[in-house]
């Protein structure tokens, strides 16, 4: 499981790599790009969901400050927006009104690393077909102040996280600490109380509301990254009686 956390590991602890290190390195960069899919509910009752597929890329300074990241894969140009969740790092996601029932070609991708002080660096990351269908939740229940979930084992999962959100996406738990507590690719449930994982600072849940539950699983490749994501959500209402 580490090794497929590697590159996320990265993101975290670079800043005080940079910060730390007093031997002014050549600035350096390193990249990673994944495809990821989510399942969108059938139009009528009883009807199969379709599963859509997107774009994930990311881009961090190993050493230096950067200030942008552009990436080419097949003649497209993908300009990566700063990440708000990790210092020293940029990444692309596909729009969500974007998604389409065909995945990303799989492919090479060529990131151009740009720094405060002018210097570049580039370095390649390869795009694999490899992809994961997103998590069958069968049960997402409230019962006695806790979410009991159980969803159908997702093929080739490696890991999988528990997230819950409202219902405008803004993300309240997660059931990692510190990015450890990573679930096994073959686990399917999970139960989500007040005393578990990590809660947004200060949060009180609302009752009578209702939020999103999402499984997020994960498949990495050989050297430390990712190669696919998928998410399945549910919707669990908070009544406390």
């Amino acid at each position: 499981m580490k090794k497929i956390l590697a590159k996320a590991l990265v993101l975290v602890l670079v800043a005080g790599f940079v910060a730390c290190n007093d031997d002014d390195p050549e600035p350096q960069g390193g990249g990673d790009a994944y495809i990821i899919s989510k399942a969108i509910p059938a139009a009528e009752e009883g009807g199969q969901p379709t599963v859509v597929y997107g774009l994930h890329i990311d881009g961090w300074a190993v050493s230096g400050t950067l200030s942008s990241v552009k990436v080419n894969a097949g003649g497209i140009n993908y300009t990566l927006q700063a990440n708000p969740d990790y210092a020293y790092a940029f990444f692309y996601e596909t729009d969500e009104d974007e998604f389409t029932t065909t995945a990303p070609d799989d492919g090479t991708y060529s990131f151009a690393f740009t720094f405060a002080t002018g210097e570049s660096y580039s370095a390649v990351e390869a795009l694999s077909d490899k992809k994961l269908l997103p998590a069958e939740i069968t049960k997402a229940d409230f019962t006695n102040n806790k979410i009991e979930l159980e969803w159908e084992e997702v093929d080739d999962a490696q890991a999988i996280y528990i997230r819950l959100t409202e219902m405008d996406g803004d993300v309240i738990f997660s059931n990692l600490i510190s990015n450890s507590g990573y679930l096994d690719g073959d686990d399917t449930d999970y139960t989500i109380t007040q005393s578990s994982g990590s809660w947004k600072s200060g949060y009180t849940m609302a009752n009578g509301t209702s939020y999103i539950v999402k499984v997020v699983a994960l498949l990495g490749d050989s050297s430390g990254g990712l190669q696919a994501v998928s998410t399945g959500t549910a919707t669990v209402l908070w009544v406390v009686e």
